[in-house]
C-alpha cells in the first residue's frame, strides 16, 4: 500500500493534488477516504514504559515473534482484548487484566448451518436475501434499547447484572464483572469464552489504575505484578478522522481545523468546503444495534451516484451546502442527546468533552431512506471549465488522444 501524506484541492484545476508518503504527487478528480474509524492504535502514555524489558505491543501491530508463554499482561479490555485475551491464556503461564472498567458481553451464537439449509442458500439466492433481511430487521428493532430512559434497556441490564453477579469471587470482586453505567453506552460484546477465561485460575482481573512499570512488571494500586510480556488492548484514535493525512479544501482550509470542535459531515460522507471528497465509515456512521456493512452499502451506492454525475454530466466538482451540513447535524446531536451514548461513561464514541462524532442517531432504516439517492438542492456544483484550444497545425493528425487517468 501506499501511503498518503498530504491531499489538496486545486480549485483552478478542479481536482485533488495527492502527496505521497515517497514525495511522488498523483491527481484525481474524485477523492474516496475509507480510512474507517478503528485504524490508529493507541498505547497510553505509561511511565517507565521505555524501560520495560520485555516485548510490549498493541495488539492492532501483533508481534508475532514475541514470546508469550511467560507471566504477561494485558492493557485495556474491550473489543480488541474479548478476541485475542482467551487465546492468550491458553499459552501464557498467567495473564493478569488490567481493566479500567467493565464490559456487556452477551452470548455469540455460532451455531452451524445444516446441510439443507447451505444447500437452499446456494440454489435459492432469494432465500439468502430474505434471511439478510430478517437479520437486519431484527438487529434494527434493538435501537429501542439504546434510547435514554428505555424500559427495555433497563430490564436487559437487570437481566445483564442477574446472570454477571453470581460470577463474583474473592479474586474476581462484582465491580469486576458488573458494569455500572447504562447498557449501550459503550460497545456491547459478544464472546462465549470470556468469561470462562477470566475465572481460570491462572488469569486475574485488576481494576486499579495502572500507575507505571518497570523494567520486570506492572504497578497498579501501589502493588507491582510481574510481567514478561506487555500487550495494549486500548483502543484506536477513533475521534480523529482521516489522521495522519493532512487534507486541504478551498482556500487552503484544513479539514483538522475544520473538525477541532469534533468532525461532522453531511450523512458522514460530504463535508462543506471540500469538493469532490466523500468519505466512507465517517462521522456519526458507527452503530451500536445493527450491521456496519450496511451502512458501507448505503454510502457506497450514494457516492457512486454522485461520481456518475461527475462523469457525465458538465458538473467538474460537488459539495454539500454549509447549511444543509449544520441543519442536519444540529438535528442528529440532538438526537443522540436522548441515547445512552450521552450518560455517564467513557467511551470511543465521544471526543474528550462529550461530543458523540462516531454513531449514527437512529436505526438503519432512516439512514437507508436518507440515503436512497442525493437530493439534488443539497449540493452547489462547479461547471466544468473548457480546456483552452490551441491551434492544430496542419501538418498533424487530428484523431484520438487517450488521456493518463
Amino acid at each position: 500500500g501506499t501511503e498518503v501524506r498530504d491531499a489538496a484541492w486545486d480549485d483552478a484545476a478542479q481536482r485533488w493534488r495527492l502527496t505521497l508518503a515517497d514525495g511522488s504527487v498523483d491527481e484525481a478528480e474524485v477523492l474516496v477516504a475509507a480510512t474507517g474509524q478503528l485504524s490508529r492504535p493507541v498505547i497510553p502514555a505509561i511511565e517507565g514504559l521505555e524501560d520495560f524489558e520485555g516485548p510490549a505491543f498493541h495488539s492492532a501491530r501483533w508481534d508475532h515473534d514475541a514470546d508469550l508463554t511467560g507471566d504477561v499482561a494485558v492493557v485495556g479490555i474491550g473489543a480488541s482484548a474479548i478476541q485475542f485475551v482467551p487465546q492468550l491464556a491458553k499459552r501464557a503461564r498467567s495473564v493478569t487484566l488490567y481493566q479500567r472498567s467493565v464490559n456487556y458481553v452477551g452470548p455469540k451464537p455460532d451455531g452451524e448451518f445444516s446441510p439443507r439449509t447451505r444447500r437452499l442458500f446456494e440454489r435459492v439466492p432469494l432465500a439468502r436475501r430474505l434471511y439478510r433481511a430478517y437479520l437486519w430487521a431484527r438487529f434494527d428493532l434493538r435501537w429501542i434499547v439504546l434510547r435514554k430512559g428505555s424500559r427495555l434497556g433497563e430490564l436487559a441490564r437487570g437481566r445483564f447484572e442477574a446472570q454477571l453477579r453470581p460470577l463474583a469471587t474473592d479474586d474476581l470482586p462484582v465491580e469486576a464483572v458488573v458494569p455500572d453505567y447504562a447498557l449501550g453506552c459503550k460497545r456491547i460484546l459478544i464472546a462465549n469464552d470470556w468469561y470462562p477465561t477470566i475465572l481460570s485460575p491462572h488469569v486475574h482481573v485488576v481494576t486499579d489504575r495502572v500507575e507505571r512499570t518497570t523494567p520486570t512488571g506492572v504497578v497498579a494500586g501501589g502493588t507491582e505484578r510481574r510481567a514478561d510480556a506487555l500487550v495494549f488492548g486500548t483502543g484506536f484514535a477513533s475521534t480523529e478522522f482521516l489522521t495522519p493525512m493532512a487534507v486541504h479544501g478551498r482556500d487552503g482550509r484544513e479539514l483538522s481545523e475544520v473538525w477541532r470542535a469534533g468532525a461532522e459531515a453531511h450523512l458522514g460522507m460530504t463535508v462543506a468546503g471540500f469538493p469532490n471528497l466523500f468519505v466512507l465509515y465517517g462521522p456519526n456512521t458507527n452503530l451500536g444495534h445493527n450491521s456496519i456493512v450496511f451502512m458501507l452499502e448505503r454510502q457506497i451506492t450514494y457516492v457512486l451516484d454522485l461520481v456518475r454525475e461527475l462523469a457525465t454530466a458538465p458538473t467538474a466538482a460537488v459539495e454539500v451546502r454549509a447549511d444543509v451540513q449544520a441543519a442536519s447535524n444540529r438535528r442528529l446531536q440532538a438526537e443522540l442527546d436522548q441515547t445512552v451514548w450521552a450518560t455517564d461513561c467513557h467511551s470511543w464514541y465521544k471526543t474528550d468533552d462529550g461530543r458523540i462524532t462516531n454513531n449514527w442517531s437512529g436505526p438503519t432504516i432512516r439512514y437507508w431512506w436518507r440515503t436512497l439517492r442525493p437530493r439534488h438542492d443539497e449540493f452547489v456544483r462547479s461547471r466544468r471549465r473548457p480546456a483552452p484550444v490551441a491551434p492544430t497545425p496542419a501538418a498533424v493528425h487530428s484523431g484520438h488522444a487517450a488521456e493518463a487517468g
